[in-house]
């Protein structure tokens, strides 16, 4: 027993020793590392040092968790939120920045004042603001080749191209010329868009975004070749305007919108970008417009963001398709902008549709939504019709209806009826149900991809319910149920209130046959669209021969131009640009 009492003694004294420096009567306080800490307020991250044991088990327990492949940064997320002190103002949100909504007003090539300025070890690639000097036509080569040439299909071949197919001297910008401008626009492929398995076709390398020619670097430098006084963009983020745009387009000034109803309130209340980032986790990272003005010709009269699920009427749609309209957070930006030279005014607007195939009565809806947006602008500050009114965008519909989309029993109805010369309304409506809405100002009911159509097969017939069969019956039962129509209520003819034309159509003669092209999809559903208070006298020249492509380009056709992004290409869109002249 004594020596079991003499060895715990000796165990204690030796578990003690390693307090022997603290004071005495100070008793040592166990490790208890505090839980790392997220505050919004000031932005601060508390991590505790590493603790002796190297077990996995005890690193989960003391260090919080890698970020989750939800938020898509490439880097970690802490790092990102501890880089602002409490006092540093948003980089997304100056003080100085206006903002009507969930829109922020930035001059280009300026950062927020107080901002930090990254440093060498900011994981975060920022694009260098080219020189305030006048900008040569022709941007620096992304690659050098061996033979010195450049592809006849690359961005920097691409000329504008008159009425009488002459081409211009790409030199030549509209900025210096009261009565004449130059609209582009461009949905650049997102960040992270470029990442999916979809354009695995192209090697990873050229589909990054950030860094020395990557995608952001190739886009800007596009952009600067064209010389445009009005750019309008898409899928473009807020981390995306703030970081590689803004710096780099060096004399705009440029308007942000996110397709997030979420982000916009989180933007009023004044929280910075490491606030929305650390509130919502994918905010940043969220899809949008932008659009960009010349400063030294045109100033900014007066600009709006209005999503589209905000102004439907209160009574219809009603059912499925409300629901489903208000699910979708696409948007319209509107712009109403003053020549400085000759004090002409012209609205100008950006939006990008819904982009699944199989919905296009919600497309056409959008696009009604989208004009009543224009109009109502327009009315609000005065403008009449008087007014020239530029609609650009990424419409996500092809000029010709995609029959093979509609639900099969209607399609199966409709091909029957064309075969059997019983009904005209493939014939009659073989535009698609956007581009014929904005072609003719209206949508009739009838049209297949008609909100009040479309899914439908036998009330089409005009047959009595009475004298159906069972069949028939069972058939038009199915149909009412895989419809996004309610039975309650019919939406009757949809109207625009304006007279629009597709730019491309005009100076070609035909719809551009192709705006985007992957290995699964290629086609036209970019547009460029304008009143008639102004006249197109050259668009820029499509990067393939357009007598050579049907209207609907199909496989074979893809050898004529290949997949995009690709090393010439840094976006699986094209660039399309016009040059208007204002009538007098």
């Amino acid at each position: 027993m004594r020596r079991f009492l003499l060895f715990c003694m000796l165990l204690l004294v030796a578990k003690a020793r390693p307090a022997d420096h603290l004071e005495q009567g100070q008793k040592p306080l166990p490790f208890k590392p505090s839980a790392p800490s997220h505050t919004h307020h000031n932005s601060t991250i508390r991590v505790p040092p590493r603790p002796p044991s190297s077990s996995s088990s005890e690193r989960t327990k003391f260090f919080p968790r890698p970020p989750s492949p939800r938020l898509r940064t490439p880097y970690p997320f802490h790092r990102n939120i501890g880089r602002h002190s409490p006092q540093s103002p948003s980089t997304l949100a100056p003080p100085s920045a206006e903002r009507a909504g969930n829109v922020t007003l930035r001059e280009a090539g300026k950062r927020a004042e107080g901002a930090d300025q990254p440093s060498s070890s900011d994981p975060r690639p920022v694009l260098s603001s080219p020189p305030p000097a006048v900008i040569s036509a022709v941007p620096p080569a992304v690659e050098i080749r061996e033979d010195s040439s450049v592809s006849p299909s690359s961005p920097s071949s691409r000329k504008f191209v008159g009425v009488d197919g002459s081409k211009q001297d790409d030199s030549t910008s509209t900025s210096g010329n009261g009565q004449h401008l130059r609209v582009l626009t461009y949905n650049v492929l997102g960040e992270y868009h470029g990442l999916r398995p979809l354009h695995d076709y192209c090697p990873r390398d050229l589909r990054i975004w950030s860094g020395d020619n990557g995608r952001a670097e190739r886009i800007v430098q596009e952009l600067f070749s064209y010389l445009p006084d009005i750019i309008c963009l898409q899928e473009v983020t807020p981390r995306m305007f703030e970081r590689d745009f803004v710096p780099a387009l060096e004399g705009y000034e440029g308007m942000h919108v996110t397709m997030s109803q979420s982000l916009a309130s989180m933007r009023e209340k004044g929280q910075t970008v490491e606030h929305i980032a650390a509130d919502m986790g994918v905010a940043l990272d969220d899809i949008g417009l932008c659009t960009f003005v010349l400063k030294k010709s045109f100033q900014v009269v007066s600009f709006q963001s209005v999503a589209l699920s905000e102004i439907m009427q209160p009574d219809k749609p009603s059912g499925k398709l409300r629901d489903k309209l208000l699910s979708l957070q696409n948007a319209v930006q509107l712009m109403l902008i003053r020549r400085i030279d000759s004090s002409r005014l012209i609205l100008v607007a950006n939006t990008q549709l819904f982009w699944h195939p199989g919905f296009p009565h919600v497309k056409a809806l959008q696009a009604e939504l989208v004009c009543r947006a224009i109009t109502r602008f327009r009315d609000r500050h005065q403008l009449g019709e008087r007014v020239p009114v530029v609609l650009c965008g990424d419409f996500n519909s092809v000029p010709e209806m995609q029959i093979q989309f509609l639900p099969t029993r209607q399609r199966e109805y409709l091909l029957s009826s064309r075969s059997q010369g019983a009904n005209g309304t493939l014939d009659a409506h073989n535009r698609s149900a956007v581009v014929q809405l904005l072609r003719s100002g209206k949508l009739a009911t009838d049209h297949p991809e008609h909100p009040d159509t479309f899914g439908r097969g036998w009330e089409a017939k005009g047959k009595p319910f009475s004298e159906m069969s069972k069949e028939e019956k069972k058939q038009m039962r199915d149909l009412k149920k895989s419809s996004y129509r309610s039975p309650s209520w019919s939406y009757g003819q949809l109207h625009t209130g304006l007279l629009l034309q597709d730019t491309y159509e005009h100076m070609l003669g035909r719809p551009a046959p192709l705006t985007t092209c992957t290995r699964e999809f290629s086609g036209a559903i970019d547009y460029i669209w304008h009143s008639p208070q102004v006249v197109p006298c050259a668009v820029l020249e499509l990067p393939y021969d357009v007598s050579s492509m049907s209207n609907v380009p199909n496989r074979s056709e893809q050898t004529l131009f290949p997949p995009i992004p690709n090393q010439d290409f840094p976006s699986d869109h094209l660039a399309l640009a016009a040059d208007f002249e204002l009538v007098p």
